[in-house]
């Protein structure tokens, strides 16, 4: 018989927050085993993945993971100074909308899979922001892109592939990233 070894966390949670959508729509074994992946690998992300995680747990920045399927869908947040981690329902910030698949191109949706937000990102941008970017980019929304950028994407959508969306202004704007099942944001300085 085996048994399961204990996981060792690669960050601090802080204080854990569970909503109570949360605790009314996801089983509590589903949310926990959620969170125990959350903080420490569980062989189910690519090397890649790997890497971007102990990217942004070395350099301070949030660590955001997406769980559950269709409208059960749930994020596991750790706040970058690792004060606090809150585990909440995919659509207390996205609309549902996206989560029924009903936006004008469907098969164009977007899976973000683990998002990384830069720590310069989640200073100059409310959680707002950052979600409302987050969304646009899911729905194939690519904001200020153009040209063979925005040709690229079209097909990076459909067939697998890098895609990048811009946001805001110059001065202050963000970058979203999707590659390989992992999402990063940042603000057009960092990029």
């Amino acid at each position: 018989m085996s048994t399961k070894q204990p996981t060792t966390p690669k960050f601090r949670l802080g204080k854990l927050i569970i909503t109570e959508a949360v605790q009314d729509n996801i089983a509590r074994n589903e949310y926990f085993a959620a969170l125990e992946r959350h903080i420490a690998d569980s062989g189910h992300r690519s090397p890649q993945s790997q890497e971007e995680d102990l990217e942004a747990i070395a350099n301070g920045n949030d660590i955001i993971s997406l769980y559950g399927t269709h409208n059960r869908r749930f994020f596991i947040i750790t706040n970058a100074d690792r004060s606090r981690t809150t585990i909440r329902m995919y659509d207390d910030y996205l609309d549902s909308s996206l989560l029924l698949g009903e936006t004008n191109t469907p098969e164009l949706n977007v899976a973000l899979g683990k998002i990384v937000i830069s720590s310069e990102a989640s200073k100059e941008f409310s959680i707002k922001e950052l979600f409302d970017a987050l969304q646009r980019h899911a729905t194939c929304d690519w904001g200020t892109i153009h040209g063979q950028e925005l040709d690229w994407n079209e097909f990076a959508a459909k067939w697998g592939g890098e895609l990048l969306s811009r946001y805001g202004k110059f001065d202050r704007g963000l970058v979203v990233i999707t590659d390989n099942n992992v999402t990063n944001v940042y603000t057009n300085n960092e990029y």
